[in-house]
């Protein structure tokens, strides 16, 4: 009974998701940490279509940090896992700039039939300023998927 409802709310997820072709993602808590410091950033939402990359968007700006992301969400099915069958994927590409230094990391996260479509994102983001020399930033944020 459980397998069939899990089945049933994935295929009711990836179908709503797709008939509308549309979704909507909200980013709230923003910290960023530089070292010792603590930086917070605004609450950001984005509108996204199914199998399309979103605009890059900011995520942190100030006078030496600019991490911006771009999103995409895809549905990801297998022949082989019930499981995996309408499984969603969120693809999430940061681009991080430091001092004129700038750094990329891609990131995918995967949601089964059962989870609920929250975020609890932690990265580090490692720009390299010289040979010798490496700034380690963490981003850390959370956000929630919602089909539109």
């Amino acid at each position: 009974m459980k397998k069939i409802f899990l089945l049933l709310y994935g295929c009711i997820i990836t179908t709503l998701c797709y008939s509308q072709n549309k979704a909507a993602i909200l980013l709230t808590d923003l910290k960023v940490q530089v070292g010792q410091q603590s930086l917070i950033g605004p609450d950001v939402q984005t509108n996204m279509t199914m199998g399309k990359s979103t605009d890059s968007y900011i995520l942190f700006r100030n006078d030496s940090i600019l991490i911006t992301a771009v999103y995409k969400l895809t549905a990801f099915s297998s022949r082989r896992s019930e499981l995996k069958d309408g499984t969603l994927k969120l693809k999430i590409e940061y681009e991080c700039k430091y001092l004129s230094t700038s750094t990329k990391t891609k990131v995918e996260r995967m949601y089964y039939l059962d989870d609920k479509l929250m975020l609890n994102e932690k990265q580090l983001l490692n720009v390299k300023l010289s040979k010798f020399n490496s700034k380690q930033l963490y981003i850390s944020y959370t956000g929630k998927i919602t089909p539109q």
